[in-house]
């Protein structure tokens, strides 16, 4: 309501950047997709600040989006080189990473920025 917007100005921006999932999900998505495009979300709005520019900029820092999938107990981190979720120290993500370095599979890449 508008009076929650005049009491709470940063929430409601911050809860702002939450609709911008539900344009990028895929029909049919899960609730896993949606969390993972949330983090992606999160990093790309974090970049837009000034002061996250700048210490970017000058290597200070780097930022990392991950996602834990709390039933199947796996941690993935975003890749932005490839474009795609990998869970961290699998053998099936090293494994992966060998084929498309070989050419022999290619990956779908979930491009947020262009949909922006």
């Amino acid at each position: 309501s508008e009076k929650n917007k005049s009491l709470y100005p940063s929430v409601v921006s911050w809860l702002q950047v939450a609709r911008g999932v539900r344009q990028h999900l895929p029909h049919g998505a899960t609730p896993e997709q949606a969390g993972e495009i949330n983090a992606v979300l999160q990093i790309e709005n974090l970049k837009t600040y000034p002061i996250i520019k700048d210490k970017i900029k000058k290597g200070e820092v780097r930022l990392h989006a991950w996602f834990y999938n709390i039933g199947d107990a796996f941690l993935e981190e975003w890749d932005e080189m490839r474009q795609l979720f990998v869970t961290i120290g699998s053998e099936e993500s090293q494994l992966l990473e060998k084929r498309m370095e070989a050419g022999i599979q290619f990956q779908i890449p979930f491009e947020i920025n262009k949909k922006r």
